[in-house]
């Protein structure tokens, strides 16, 4: 504004004269001149703002990319699978005929008690139950159904107990290991989801992005038996916070969880909540287009259970899904990138099919 000044104060001033009195042809005003040329200037700068906008947009773009991602310099394996085994996955209790009919209530929970026992936790309002099954014929051994205004999740044993989370009735729920008889409540202070132990510790995930380390308090006089969280720690893989891990399972000092909706399993570092591997299960099963069971909710009918006991052997596991009609035991086989992998982003680049 302050070059138009000049030009805006001698404008006002020649109002006042006659209209020959106009400055001469042959003597310009420098001023005026000055001011007929900022067009031009407007221009280049407008294009050189332009550019700049185009620059910062892309700029913005890529940040909110990788908004959540850091480079990871850490060395994350990749694994496929190959099938070894597919067993009939029994969800109703007691069994109705057909082994792949029944198929609530979800699976929420899932460890090897022994090599030739399985316990799973089901999950469903007025369906949740606790139960002990043969492997691998699936038959029961033992079985608790809970009340109906409870939805079971994460199971581990844990001592002389078998441990079971409560979705959001603030409840972890204990029982004998042989009879599965109710023995103990623990008041819950979470939302539960996915349970795992290594016989000293217990973790617990519940929805967001941490992995929790928890204590069991028992009742003290008029204070009742109790969860504390001790420590919370952030789940990242190759740079990007992970949420909604689910299903766990602690092998080799490290917990295994299939992420809610998603078709790969993470390996954690407890200690660190950094994953060190991952491992596509993709084309395992799709509910959308199965043969054995018609869904009408296909958004929970997902990967949800993970399963490794020594005698099955190195590098193998069990895993299934919350209503899926069969239990695999798979083989990890790796996967090697085209390139190097840092970040999560470069997964569906440098490893086409992974996700």
């Amino acid at each position: 504004m302050q070059s138009l000044l000049p030009v805006m104060t001698r404008q006002r001033k020649s109002s006042r004269q006659s209209s020959t009195d106009l400055p001469a042809a042959s003597s310009p005003d420098p001023t005026a001149a000055a001011f007929w040329t900022k067009p031009k200037l407007y221009v280049a700068v407008g294009a050189a703002a332009a550019v700049l906008t185009a620059t910062a947009v892309t700029l913005l773009v890529v940040f909110l990319q990788h908004r959540d991602e850091e480079v990871d310099d850490g060395s994350v394996r990749f694994y496929s699978y190959e099938v070894l085994q597919r067993i009939p996955h029994v969800h109703s209790v007691p069994p109705s005929g057909d082994a792949v009919s029944g198929v609530r209530p979800f699976t929420q929970g899932l460890f090897f008690l022994n090599e030739s026992v399985v316990v799973e936790s089901g999950g469903w309002y007025g369906e949740s139950i606790i139960r002990k099954w043969s492997f691998p014929s699936g038959d029961t051994l033992a079985h608790h159904d809970l009340s109906p205004d409870l939805f079971g999740e994460g199971t581990v044993r844990f001592n002389d107990s078998i441990l079971q989370l409560t979705w959001r009735e603030g409840l972890l729920l204990a029982y004998d290991v042989d009879s599965l008889t109710p023995t103990q409540q623990y008041a819950l202070p979470f939302v539960g989801w996915g349970l795992a132990t290594d016989g000293e510790r217990l973790w617990a995930t519940t929805g967001d992005s941490f992995l929790r380390t928890i204590t069991l308090q028992e009742q003290r006089g008029d204070v009742p038996a109790q969860v504390h969280v001790t420590n919370r720690t952030k789940i990242v893989c190759l740079g990007r916070t992970v949420s909604r891990v689910n299903e766990l399972e602690y092998w080799e000092g490290r917990i295994w969880g299939n992420a809610f909706g998603e078709t790969y399993v993470l390996e954690i570092d407890p200690h660190t909540g950094q994953c060190t591997s991952m491992v596509s299960l993709k084309g395992l099963y799709d509910p959308a287009t199965s043969a054995y069971v018609t869904t009408h909710d296909l958004g929970n009918d997902v990967l949800n259970g993970i399963a490794h006991h020594t005698s099955l052997g190195p590098q193998r596991m069990l895993v299934t899904g919350k209503r899926w009609p069969f239990l695999w035991v798979i083989k990890l086989k790796p996967v090697r990138p085209s390139e190097p992998i840092s970040r999560w982003s470069d997964i569906r680049t440098k490893l086409k099919g992974f996700l």
